[in-house]
């Protein structure tokens, strides 16, 4: 016979260590965020200068770093940056995060939307229904909502700084959509430090009369909040009971999305 010989579980374990050694590396260049001498990254990575040396003479002849002459130091190109936007041009969030919706559907028995900001409204770009097959009219794909009494509009307004949130009141008009609709800037303000602190929005039927909905933030991996998961039903549905039981379903469903978006949950911490 003829062909090469079967790779052996040793030489597979070894492949596999030194693909981990590169990312650990990668990694550990980017969470510096300025250029590094040999032995501190060595330092970092917990593997021996010899070792980090040779992966770095790879990883420059590959184009994604590169040292200084003068310094010796070594920094990331942005060739990284390119493979990050052929990514995310082939693989759009709605399509990323359509699978977990199905399954947090399925796990809540609620519909799942999923928003995004554009010209300060939160728009739909896609939606599960829950089993009863039933979603509210203004959460369709491709409809949009005003952020200020929306779950997932809370979470994105969470993205602007205090001159922006001036600016965005000075932009729209808090119109009263029912008895609960915050229509004074200074209650969305209050409702909005009540969802950072939290860390999970409601609409409380603010938006639509008979209506409730939890909603979670994805982060992107510069830690922003890219887009808001929300499970959405009647206020019979969506009660305290259903928000202690499903909250961590939820969170869960959202945190993998952002994991695939390049979001570390440590993130914060290490910022």
């Amino acid at each position: 016979m003829s062909g090469n010989p079967p790779e052996r579980s040793g030489d597979s374990l070894k492949q596999n260590q030194s693909v981990e050694k590169a990312f650990r590396i990668l990694e550990a260049m980017a969470s510096y965020r300025q250029p590094v001498q040999l032995w501190l990254l060595a330092e970092l990575t917990g593997c021996p200068s010899s070792t980090v040396v040779r992966f770095l003479h790879t990883l420059i002849k590959l184009g994604y770093v590169r040292q200084d002459p003068q310094t010796k130091k070594y920094f990331l190109t942005f060739r990284l940056c390119r493979l990050a936007g052929q990514i995310r041009s082939s693989n759009p969030l709605n399509r990323i995060a359509r699978p977990v919706m199905e399954e947090l559907a399925r796990q809540c028995k609620e519909s799942v939307c999923l928003a995004v900001e554009e010209k300060n409204r939160a728009v739909y770009i896609e939606v599960v229904d829950g089993p009863d097959q039933l979603v509210r009219s203004l959460q369709r794909i491709g409809n949009s909502s005003p952020m200020y009494c929306t779950g997932v509009g809370k979470l994105l307004l969470l993205n602007r700084s205090p001159e922006e949130m001036s600016l965005f009141f000075r932009q729209e008009t808090l119109e009263r959509f029912t008895r609960n609709t915050f229509t004074q800037p200074e209650a969305v303000l209050t409702e909005l430090q009540r969802v950072r602190v939290r860390g999970y929005a409601f609409d409380n039927e603010e938006c639509e009369i008979g209506a409730r909905c939890i909603a979670v933030p994805i982060r992107d991996f510069t830690g922003r909040i890219a887009a808001g998961l929300s499970v959405t039903g009647t206020v019979f549905q969506i009660n305290g009971e259903f928000v202690e039981k499903n909250l961590p379903r939820i969170r869960a469903a959202a945190d993998e999305i952002s994991e695939i978006l390049g979001y570390s949950a440590n993130q914060a911490e290490e910022e």
